[in-house]
């Protein structure tokens, strides 16, 4: 079960290029197969980030990078369900004993949410 979203960023503004860690904690620790992904909200586009390290602890990390038209006041997961395994079979998150995790995310206004926990500012709005 997840019990938070968070980053090892400070809070903050991102420009281009800059990358932000984000963090889905779990209840204990979980086994992942394959490449999960977490679609966050981007603002102007919905972004799903690739998870990166993790497995075999109760903290599983993807990594966000500021693209060119990225505009967000908090940086924030899409929804409850942003927390996905694109290819069944392939991608897993399972605790030790296999069970499958529940993969439901904290609601997007609570405060274990991303934008619950940091303010993340994204600006990918190039000045001309």
């Amino acid at each position: 079960m997840v019990t938070g979203i968070s980053s090892p960023n400070p809070s903050g503004n991102y420009i281009v290029g800059r990358e932000i860690a984000v963090n889905v904690a779990f209840s204990k620790a979980v086994v992942v197969t394959g490449t999960p992904t977490l679609l966050l909200d981007a603002g102007t586009r919905d972004v799903a980030v690739n998870y990166v390290s993790g497995s075999g602890s109760s903290t599983l990390t993807f990594n966000f990078v500021v693209a060119t038209g990225d505009l967000k006041d908090v940086l924030n997961v899409k929804s409850t369900t942003a927390l996905a395994l694109p290819t069944p079979l392939a991608d897993t998150i399972k605790d030790r004993v296999g069970n499958n995790a529940v993969l439901t995310l904290p609601e997007v206004t609570s405060a274990a949410s991303l934008s619950g926990s940091k303010s993340l500012a994204i600006d990918g709005v190039v000045p001309v």
